[in-house]
């Protein structure tokens, strides 16, 4: 409860009315004469105009009050809490009092933050938001409008966030895939490296080939040249054979003629 008590004290102090928090002065009676509370006079026409007001656990002392219901920024979601749980936590009247426009205060900051969220809230603050608008309702606040507005926040920024982690999960997948491309892109220049020493290699066999086959035609010419050769030779051996045959028939016909 004291942060309410804080809230009242330093709200109205930034706003320059610390008067507000002042209590009313009231009026010492004469010396030995009980003091009396001042009647307020209400016609029945204005008792039947006017919705009745919960009864708060204090006397209503403080100027703040005339305040409260008279400038428009209390008009936005006007409010008539009752303030019961305050009858047992809190035992002085001036107390309740002091919290309870803490509580006022900072119930309508609360309704401004609302209206300022972020759209990247996280939904732990806007479930924090709630539980605080939760534990005001006990006090008798009107939060169904509020309450309304954040449960459906939460709902949207669930959705939002469940988008968020799936879009996570698909960049890192797409990180990922972004990975194997890039591997296999090293690979692929690897192949092409290798395929170009292969063509180098397979012009190099071509060329000794072409080298090979000319010099295979140059030793069949060879080859060929030398089976001619041989021919010629073996038929100037029969020849010279066929000659020397005859020569030796002639030597011997000659020996063997008569005298």
């Amino acid at each position: 409860m004291d942060i309410y008590r804080c809230k009242a004290v330093l709200s109205i102090q930034k706003s320059d009315q610390l008067h507000i928090l002042q209590r009313k002065p009231i009026r010492e009676s004469p010396p030995n004469v009980p003091r009396k509370r001042p009647m307020r006079s209400c016609s029945a026409a204005a008792v039947e105009e006017t919705p009745a007001k919960p009864t708060v656990p204090f006397p209503k002392l403080m100027p703040f009050w005339d305040k409260y219901e008279t400038e428009e920024v209390y008009k936005t979601l006007p409010q008539n809490p009752h303030f019961s749980p305050l009858v047992d936590a809190i035992e002085n009247a001036q107390d309740r009092e002091m919290l309870a426009v803490g509580m006022i205060l900072t119930f309508y900051d609360m309704l401004k933050e609302v209206k300022n969220l972020p759209p990247n809230v996280s939904s732990s603050q806007l479930r924090s938001i709630r539980s605080y608008f939760a534990k005001v309702e006990k006090h008798g606040f009107d939060v169904a409008a509020p309450l309304s507005l954040i449960d459906k926040a939460l709902s949207l920024q669930d959705g939002r966030e469940k988008k968020v982690e799936k879009r996570e999960c698909l960049d890192k997948k797409i990180e990922a895939k972004k990975t194997e491309t890039r591997n296999f892109r090293e690979e692929l220049g690897k192949f092409e490296e290798e395929l170009v020493e292969f063509k180098r290699k397979i012009m190099e066999l071509e060329t000794q080939k072409a080298l090979a086959k000319e010099e295979m035609e140059a030793v069949k010419e060879k080859e060929e040249a030398a089976d001619k050769m041989i021919d010629e030779m073996r038929s100037c051996v029969e020849t010279i054979d066929q000659e020397i045959a005859d020569g030796e028939v002639e030597f011997i016909t000659s020996l063997l003629a008569p005298w």
